[in-house]
């Protein structure tokens, strides 16, 4: 959804995803499209400001 090494807001995924409802973290999307049947790659990573979650749905 993003440029590689890109940071976006869940909310942003609107578009895409229309049924997001009021998901508003990474692993509760993560959850959704698991439960949409996604292959779903979630990597968590910790930087000087704070933690990073990467969620990956390659289709």
């Amino acid at each position: 959804m993003s440029r590689h090494g890109e940071c976006v807001g869940v909310q942003s995924l609107k578009r895409k995803v229309p049924d997001l409802g009021e998901i508003r973290d990474p692993s509760a999307f993560a959850k959704l499209m698991r439960d949409k049947g996604y292959q779903v790659t979630v990597n968590e990573v910790s930087t000087p400001n704070g933690k990073v979650v990467e969620v990956k749905v390659p289709e």
